[in-house]
């Protein structure tokens, strides 16, 4: 008789963590569907979930330590593995020093929740490392930095309970269903729908308003908005008054912008634009749905998030149901950094004061410290759940970087084009390998925190708290790495918080935490920021020499800015959008995506194809001033004239050898990514 059971987990094919229960007959994976209990998802799943097992079981997992040897990778134990590791970091320190080691952790790290994190930060700190750099290096974290600096807090979108939702730059139908389906929710009661976007994305054909708009201009719009706004007295006037700091200097600064102005560079009509203005403005409550980082990878990203961030204050949308919920409260867990041991500041903390610290550095720095030793020598890397060499940009650079390294290890459940060059290669776990807190819900003020149990074990995969635990202990630092497994460190982290962590661990799939939800908390304790109200004028901005008011710049690449290279590269490229399919470069290995999305495709319309003798279809060429790919190309009118799209994170057409980590946001360091220069035309048959 076989030996059934099932576990009660959460998905991680992408951050959002929906419940999941897997079902299993003698140890092996049979069966996964949704957890109708779990409050996220409450039992549905999207496409990605078919994939799970597949991805599981795939034949091209890393299933034991490889050592490169003579160039070429040869099985080593876990022992071996743990020597070699502490020797290449040991070497490093003694040569140059703990601050020429850097970690680079993934998403499927992050999505592991702040208290994993934090974990592995205390390697780095036991080490003596400060450098650690997570995807928010240009991912995300920019629009949290500007709302913090703007109102302390970070506002979590309510749009299920919305009556006018601004979906800005944003396309959940292939990136979370779940807000998807809210914002369904929403419209088919009554809320208007606004959608602000290069392309026409499924959403957008069922509008009230559509404006398309030309890429890299969002705060030039932001501010148009701003504008009307303020000057057709628009604005929630008790809540500017109360609760809002800066207002007589925002009405100074928009006094310089035109409306008109706005409208020939965002490519929107004048009439679109005031529309937008007098429906989110009049409407209540409003939500506006950014981006993960559409908004954010311009060299006007964090000026972007400020802009939207003083729209929802402007028309007191905060801290009110269907509009913008303050962030929750953390439980009171224990402190896993060890900031005393660690001597030096995070990579870019100089550059970047506002944005690289404690959390992250700014990686888009690392290639040059790499290739140059300056400001000073960095020789190793271990980069865990992560492909850096498809995902960021400048690729043919990074790679003539990686080469420069004295020892690189990447952990990794599926071998990629970073882990090709390491010198050692982990087998990673997946998320049915490993236990995890996920607290993430928190910072929208869910009530909850989800429990990620550990399912079974496959070959000889590791989880990333067992791999640096037990890499800690082989390096002698068992005084700061007390615990034998990953469950006594979860233990440990909840010990002070009230939460016996004994009655979840394995048990269900979350946890209730906050009670019941609370609305205008800041009614009680003001706003965590220096003048206690939200800060249309940032004196945390002045005070290290920023604008201190959202001010729109042409994209260093445009036909307004640099019409010399427009001349050459005359189309704007976008880059990053979504497929349903995939989480960045994530589960290409699996046999269901080579029949759904076996390829990615350049979006251009059929009018801009004509122009440059391009069908349906054919492969075409797509060169900027960094270098060229090929990539198959698919019209639509979906998308704006002159402009084209690639999806990222393909090896056979990687956008990513046409991108550029020089032009960056000043405040955060944030590459542009969202509006280069380029040209096309069709390969030569």
């Amino acid at each position: 008789m076989s030996d059934k059971k099932e576990v009660k987990t959460l998905c991680g094919m992408c951050l959002w963590a929906c419940g999941i229960i897997v079902s299993l007959e003698d140890e092996k994976i049979v069966k996964i569907k949704g957890d109708p209990d779990h409050p996220w998802n409450k039992g549905r799943l999207c496409p990605k979930s078919a994939k799970i097992i597949d991805h599981f079981y795939s034949p091209q997992r890393v299933k034991y330590p490889m050592k490169k040897v003579g160039g070429n990778f040869q099985r080593i134990s876990w022992d071996d593995a743990l020597e070699t590791m502490a020797s290449g970091l040991n070497k490093i320190k003694d040569s140059y020093g703990p601050e020429a080691w850097t970690m680079i952790v993934g998403m499927a790290v992050q999505g592991q929740g702040f208290n994993t994190m934090h974990f592995l930060q205390r390697f780095c700190d036991a080490f003596g490392s400060p450098n650690f750099i997570t995807p928010e290096t240009f991912c995300f974290l920019s629009g949290i930095t500007a709302n913090m600096l703007t109102m302390g807090k970070f506002p979590y979108a309510d749009q299920k309970n919305s009556k006018c939702i601004v979906l800005w730059g944003h396309n959940p139908s292939a990136s979370n269903f779940i807000a998807a389906e809210k914002i369904k929710y929403a419209t088919d009661n009554g809320a208007k729908l606004v959608v602000i976007d290069p392309r026409k994305i499924a959403l957008a054909k069922n509008a009230d308003i559509f404006a398309q708009i030309r890429p890299g201009t969002d705060c030039a719009l932001a501010l148009a908005l701003i504008k009307i706004i303020i000057q057709e007295e628009l604005y929630d006037k008790e809540f500017v008054k109360n609760w809002t700091s800066g207002f007589e200097q925002l009405q100074e600064h928009i006094k310089t912008y035109d409306i008109k102005d706005a409208s020939r560079i965002t490519w929107i009509p004048l009439k679109t634009i005031e529309s937008i203005a007098h429906t989110y403005a009049s409407i209540k409550p409003a939500s506006i749905l950014q981006g993960t980082n559409s908004l954010d990878q311009h060299p006007t990203g964090f000026q972007n998030n400020r802009a939207l961030a003083i729209l929802e204050a402007l028309t007191g949308n905060i801290d009110v149901p269907g509009g913008h919920l303050i962030s929750g409260t953390f439980p009171n867990f224990a402190q896993l950094r060890l900031p005393d041991l660690v001597k030096g500041k995070n990579v870019g903390y100089e550059k970047y004061p506002l944005f690289a610290g404690d959390w992250t550095g700014q990686g888009m720095l690392l290639p040059d410290m790499m290739l140059t030793g300056k400001p000073h020598p960095m020789k190793g890397l271990a980069v865990i759940a992560s492909n850096p060499v498809l995902t960021w940009p400048n690729s043919n650079k990074l790679k003539k970087a990686l080469e420069c390294l004295d020892f690189l290890a990447v952990m990794t459940t599926v071998p990629n084009e970073t882990s090709e060059m390491a010198d050692l290669v982990l087998p990673g776990a997946t998320f049915l390998e490993r236990t995890e807190v996920w607290d993430g819900p928190l910072l929208g003020s869910m009530g909850y925190m989800s429990i990620r149990n550990k399912v079974t074990e496959y070959h000889e995969s590791w989880s990333e708290i067992k791999f640096w635990l037990n890499l800690a202990r082989h390096m002698g630092y068992e005084k700061y790495f007390p615990w034998q497994d990953d469950d006594e460190v979860f233990k440990h982290v909840f010990k002070d918080t009230g939460i016996n962590i004994d009655e979840y661990l394995g048990k269900t799939n979350m946890i209730p935490f906050g009670g019941e939800l609370k609305y205008k908390t800041y009614e009680e304790t003001g706003f965590p920021t220096p003048t206690g109200k939200i800060e249309l004028f940032s004196t945390i901005m002045q005070s290290v020499g920023f604008d201190p008011m959202p001010t729109f710049t042409e994209p260093p690449e445009s036909p307004i800015n640099d019409p010399e290279t427009a001349k050459e590269y005359p189309v704007i490229l976008t880059t990053g959008s979504r497929v349903l399919q995939y989480t960045h470069s994530s589960y290409r290995e699996t046999y269901l995506n080579d029949k759904k999305a076996p390829e990615p495709y350049a979006e251009i319309h059929p009018a801009t194809a004509g122009y440059y003798g391009i069908g349906d279809e054919e492969v075409i060429n797509v060169a900027t001033k960094r270098g060229a790919i090929q990539i198959r190309a698919r019209l639509t009118e979906d998308i704006l004239p002159h402009v084209i799209n690639i999806p990222h994170a393909w090896a056979n057409s990687n956008v990513n050898l046409l991108t550029d980590e020089k032009s960056v946001d000043p405040v955060t360091g944030y590459p542009a990514l969202k509006a280069l220069l380029c040209k096309i035309s069709p390969v030569k048959k």
